[in-house]
């Protein structure tokens, strides 16, 4: 976490603008790191926006991603996966995190 404030704050000199966010990724299916993680998270918004949307530790998205393709593309469907991913990305482009 210290390395990318680091190199967040290094590059809004350049860019002051610049917009950065977070969220879990590979999360576990239950247990208390999520949540030590995702507090972790919300200690720098002034340097990035936590999303709180996580995506699990899913097989389907390594395979997916390793063929190339989207978990939503993917076969054998995994619902769980595609809707992680989805509420990712309804996230970031229908709730005004991106403005």
């Amino acid at each position: 976490v210290e390395t990318v404030v680091q190199l967040l704050q290094e590059a809004r000199v350049f860019n002051p603008p610049l917009r950065a966010y977070t969220v879990l990724n590979k999360a576990f299916p239950r247990g208390s790191d999520n949540a030590e993680a995702a507090a972790l998270l919300r200690e720098s918004p002034e340097v990035w926006t936590y999303l709180d949307t996580p995506l699990g530790l899913r097989k389907a998205f390594s395979n997916a991603f390793g063929g190339g393709a989207a978990v939503t593309e993917y076969q054998p469907k995994d619902a769980k996966a595609m809707a992680e991913m989805m509420a990712l990305y309804r996230h970031v482009f229908y709730t005004n995190v991106v403005s």
